[in-house]
């Protein structure tokens, strides 16, 4: 839709690298505080990652844009999202929900 306009393009990509950067120092940030300082070697792992995830994210879309058409990058996304919270509720075991419901709860005054 957009090879015509370069300029948007290549906007549209520094926007990209803005994002990856941004999340990334928030996470490195938040390491930073919690293990006062004292992680250098996981900060580079976590920023190596970002890389990696936004890359792998962008050859996904750009392989079911291929096969399957642009309007299939929407339902992509929304499974991939979907999984990934799954992921995330199954690995912690259901301490996410009880850490929210506690937090709610104390928040009340209950």
């Amino acid at each position: 839709m957009s090879q015509r306009y370069v300029v948007a393009n290549v906007l549209f990509v520094l926007v990209w690298m803005f994002n990856g950067w941004f999340i990334g120092l928030q996470l490195n940030t938040g390491i930073n505080l919690v293990t006062g300082r004292k992680s250098n070697l996981v900060v580079s792992i976590n920023n190596s990652i970002i890389q990696f995830a936004q890359a792998l994210g962008a050859s996904i879309a750009a392989v079911v844009i291929a096969r399957a058409g642009i309007s299939m990058d929407i339902v992509i996304s929304i499974v991939t999202s979907a999984g990934a919270v799954a992921l995330i509720l199954l690995l912690s075991g259901g301490r996410i929900i009880k850490a929210s419901k506690d937090a709610t709860l104390l928040a009340k005054g209950e």
